[in-house]
């Protein structure tokens, strides 16, 4: 995998923002896979990490969805006049999602970024920002799944058939991840880095992964462990 700087396990406010992030990325994603519609989203959701950072997601009073970590921020997401998403924190940012004219999907925020997300002639996915930067999914028939950039990355996401990951990029990095005894997934690299990402008894989802190296599957993760 592509070197990344590693998260200092004292800073809690960083640590607490990635965790933010995942269950963001998460609702997005899963809204986005059920075409924008939040009632889908049935059941709360909460993502912590061993340090104690931890964010839930769940449904308010009109239908939309709250997120709130540990240390009183909030995030919420509520569809829009337009059939669209708004998400709003308590700082005052605001991003958009909404479907375009040909089935797409156009992601802005307030600072004029936008990201489109389509699908191509193969059925793949393309994610295209306006500076130029552009991300190519594709799936095989199989259920393995490649990830392309425009920056010439290149990441195979395989997984056999008693449910074992593996994850090899260009530049030589090499991670497997497999569900252990408890149906929870422990995951390995070719540098000696370890992860593990589980569901508790009371539901809540705890990832131990100081390296990232769940980074292109976490979500996918997420989703088996939620099937518990």
């Amino acid at each position: 995998m592509s070197a990344k700087a590693e998260p200092s396990l004292r800073d809690t406010e960083k640590l607490n923002d990635t965790i933010s992030d995942v269950i963001r990325e998460f609702i997005i994603i899963f809204a986005i896979s059920k075409n924008l519609d939040l009632d889908t989203i049935k059941n709360d959701l909460e993502i912590a990490d061993n340090e104690g950072n931890h964010t839930k997601a769940s449904k308010d009073i009109f239908g939309g969805v709250e997120i709130r970590d540990n240390n009183g921020s909030l995030t919420k997401v509520s569809k829009d006049i337009f059939g669209g998403l708004e998400i709003r924190d308590d700082k005052g940012n605001r991003t958009k999602v909404s479907k375009d004219i040909f089935g797409g999907v156009e992601i802005r925020d307030d600072k004029g970024n936008r990201t489109k997300v389509s699908k191509d002639i193969f059925g793949g996915l393309e994610i295209r920002d306006d500076k130029g930067n552009c991300t190519k999914l594709s799936k095989d028939i199989f259920g393995n799944f490649e990830i392309r950039d425009s920056g010439g990355n290149h990441t195979k996401v395989s997984k056999d058939i008693f449910g074992k990951f593996e994850i090899r990029d260009n530049n030589g990095g090499n991670i497997s991840v497999k569900k252990n005894i408890f149906g929870n997934y422990e995951g390995y690299d070719n540098s000696g880095n370890s992860a593990v990402i589980k569901k508790d008894i009371f539901g809540k989802i705890i990832i131990d992964d100081p390296k990232g190296i769940f980074e292109h599957i976490k979500i996918l993760l997420i989703v088996e462990l939620l099937k518990r």
